[in-house]
């Protein structure tokens, strides 16, 4: 069959060279225009431009993935930076500094960060955070891994649900792969984009959780960090599986927190993000 159109210019030019000038929502509407485009997208230069946004920390986190499409992916789904997440008292009691934020002082220490298109699998949840040589209050805080079922119907602030997703879709994150692909990358970044709400404002939502692991800090652990040095703290392992939800009615979610509300002011603590290490059976 002969070609028409932008298919008569070489693969090198559709692929790699267009994608070159394209921002992520133009590119996924251009390859959404027809099947061959799609399914070559991954190969396009677009997802090495995107990379360029990340840390080489977090470039390093995903250094097994094999091609930059699955390097992106991995970093888009399974890692969030300080401004992805909600952080209590952020205008006020936090300030921003290079890429990370600093506790000026606050009494109720809460930052909390929902992953919805994990993969299933194990993971250990992390917490790049760094302790002041001196601090005042954090000797009871903790770090904290849920992993939830919300109901589908539930319209979340933070992840516009798709009405027409196959109710037999059991990867999530297989999404970025098809001829959806371009609806998936678009609602993570809304997903990431409106962090101005309550953490606290769905607890009367009928969220099932499935299991939780959490590292709890006294004074004596917090001495170990006191040195003014980034450290990852890790929770115990979680586990995501979606063959034990029907998927039809519900899906996965996965919530990580620090937490500090005991009754005393606190400061001396700075933070980067929060991510999820796969971890291989």
């Amino acid at each position: 069959m002969e070609k028409i159109g932008l298919l008569r210019l070489p693969y090198q030019i559709l692929i790699y060279e267009i994608s070159k000038y394209l921002e992520l929502e133009d590119f996924l509407n251009y390859t959404s225009t027809c099947k061959y485009l799609n399914d070559n997208k991954e190969k396009a230069d677009i997802w090495k431009k995107l990379l360029y946004s990340y840390s080489k920390e977090n470039i390093l986190f995903v250094e097994n993935e094999e091609t930059p499409f699955n390097k992106y992916k991995t970093l888009k789904t399974l890692t969030h930076d300080y401004n992805q997440c909600i952080i209590s008292h952020d205008k006020t009691h936090w300030a921003e500094k290079d890429d990370e934020k600093v506790l000026i002082d606050v009494w109720w220490l809460q930052i909390v960060s929902k992953f919805n298109y994990v993969p299933d699998g194990k993971y250990i949840p992390e917490f790049q955070v760094k302790f002041a040589k001196r601090t005042f209050g954090l000797d009871l805080i903790t770090f904290n891994a849920r992993v939830l079922e919300v109901p589908i119907e539930y319209n979340d602030k933070e992840d516009d649900i798709q009405q027409n997703q196959s109710s037999q879709e059991n990867n999530e994150s297989q999404q970025l792969q098809e001829s959806d692909g371009k609806q998936s990358l678009q609602e993570i970044d809304e997903n990431q984009e409106n962090n101005e709400m309550d953490p606290n404002e769905e607890e009367s939502i009928n969220k099932i959780e499935i299991m939780a692991t959490q590292n709890k800090f006294n004074r004596r652990i917090l001495q170990k960090y006191r040195n003014n040095e980034w450290c990852i703290i890790e929770c115990p392992e979680i586990i995501v599986d979606r063959s034990k939800i029907d998927s039809s009615q519900s899906k996965i979610s996965v919530e990580l927190e620090i937490k500090d509300t005991s009754g005393i002011w606190k400061k001396g603590i700075s933070f980067k993000g929060m991510r999820l290490r796969k971890v291989e059976d």
